[in-house]
């Protein structure tokens, strides 16, 4: 028995024994009516209230504790979701938490395809295989939108409540019963602000410094880039989630929704955060990759090839080893662009950078230098090496078909190669590309379709 009734009745028993005590503060206001003239069964209806109210008050305490209890459950998930490094990490946490920690017997992930605009379920636990694989429900974007306008958690008694017929049929194929319908994400933009001018190009200076500082990256267009990227309606809503209890008998209280949508509006922030984050890595990439690209041939640009030239430089007078520099050029390249026109020279210059890229070492550089000239830088190699890998390019070229080659005056589309080394014929990254374009002019002097080693004392051009 509670402390406080024991109390109470220990001064009932002094006061009908004829030894009244004064009553306490503490005392309720019915034991004072006692005292003054309560009979024996006033007095007993006294002590049932006071009861009921203690075991009420119990009651309560113990709803309380729970509530305390699952606000603790809710911030450890929390915690754990934040340790996610990637959004499909956090989406397979959190349905791991709604069934394992929440207690949920099935739940699905529904994925929005941009392209289609239905939703498919990624990821599912709790129901049979084969039940959700194929499963694909219509998506009108606009309806949804307004559906979590105020709320990131909808309750549904049946499906039966379900408008549309395709979506209702597929509820009842999984045997859904009462379930709950939640938002993962964000149902407005939020984060447009990161696309302003001022805080574009701090975004830009903070991740990628370099590219920042570049020549010729075109930051209005990376901007512009960026925007697309933060204005899709796509990008805000992560997807959606599907939860339910087998058991009829089991019920969704109130205060497990409020729980459960607190737990999913942090997991939405999480996932947007993480969502946007992965955008912006592959943002970076790209505009990285576009400023150090040629668009016609795929390979590195003169601008990366200039970089990775002085690199290379570095590091083998760092450790006192070799490196050539072929410098190549297409044969007779004007008068096929005067005969055929430039498409048909694009198309001859993408299939010479795939010839290159395939009969090249994995160490090596190769790039467009301008126009029809290419680069390949070879680490590791001396004059002979070079020399070998040079000659070898040259025999592909000149077996390979090209394009309108049968109408072409010159008839094969081949190359001529100039081969430069360090140390053996500079001092300097600027020496050396000189000299490996001397000894190109020299094999095209020499009849084209060759390969030139820089020859000393050939310092200039001849007329």
């Amino acid at each position: 028995m509670p402390k406080r009734i024991k109390k109470i009745l220990s001064r009932i028993a002094g006061f009908l024994s004829g030894t009244p005590k004064t009553p306490g503060p503490e005392i309720p206001e019915a034991l004072s009516r006692v005292q003054t003239g309560s009979t024996p069964g006033q007095l007993l209806r006294e002590i049932e209230q006071l009861q009921k109210t203690n075991r009420l008050l119990s009651g309560r305490a113990g709803k309380l504790h729970e509530y305390s209890r699952k606000l603790e459950t809710l911030h450890q998930v929390s915690i754990r979701l934040q340790n996610c490094n990637s959004p499909r990490a956090l989406r397979s946490q959190l349905i791991e938490e709604i069934c394992g920690i929440l207690r949920f017997d099935r739940c699905a992930f529904l994925e929005v395809d941009a392209q289609t605009l239905r939703l498919t379920v990624s990821q599912a636990y709790g129901f049979e295989p084969g039940k959700w694989e194929n499963l694909s429900i219509p998506y009108p974007a606009a309806a949804f939108q307004n559906l979590f306008r105020n709320s990131a958690l909808l309750f549904f008694a049946s499906p039966e409540k379900i408008p549309d017929s395709q979506t209702r049929q597929i509820l009842q194929q999984i045997q859904a019963r009462r379930f709950l319908f939640g938002l993962l994400g964000a149902p407005t933009p939020v984060n447009l602000p990161l696309a302003g001018e001022e805080n574009f190009r701090e975004l830009l200076a903070n991740l990628n410094p370099d590219l920042y500082g570049g020549v010729g990256t075109g930051l209005e267009k990376l901007q512009q880039h960026l925007r697309e990227y933060l204005s899709s309606d796509i990008f805000y809503v992560g997807g959606y989630l599907f939860m339910d209890y087998k058991s009829s008998s089991r019920r969704f209280t109130r205060y497990d929704i409020k729980i459960l949508e607190m737990l999913l509006r942090t997991a939405g922030m999480l996932h947007q955060n993480l969502q946007m984050r992965e955008q912006l890595k592959a943002f970076f990439i790209r505009a990285e990759k576009d400023a150090l690209t040629d668009h016609l041939t795929g390979l590195f640009n003169y601008r990366y090839f200039i970089q990775e030239l002085h690199r290379e430089f570095d590091r083998a007078r760092r450790h006192g080893s070799p490196f050539v520099l072929l410098m190549l050029d297409v044969d007779y390249f004007k008068f096929y662009n005067d005969a055929f026109g430039h498409p048909a020279g694009d198309l001859v210059l993408k299939k010479l950078a795939k010839l290159l890229q395939k009969n090249t070492r994995i160490s090596d550089t190769v790039a467009r230098y301008g126009g029809e000239e290419f680069v390949t830088i070879c680490p590791e190699l001396g004059k002979e090496g070079g020399m070998r890998i040079a000659e070898k390019l040259c025999r592909i070229v000149a077996a390979a078909p090209f394009p309108k080659e049968a109408e072409f005056s010159h008839q094969k589309i081949t190359i001529s190669i100039g081969v430069a080394a360090y140390p053996d014929d500079a001092a300097s990254a600027e020496e050396l590309v000189r000299r490996a374009d001397i000894a190109l002019y020299e094999a095209k002097q020499n009849g084209r379709n060759r390969v030139r080693l820089y020859r000393e004392g050939k310092e200039e051009r001849d007329a």
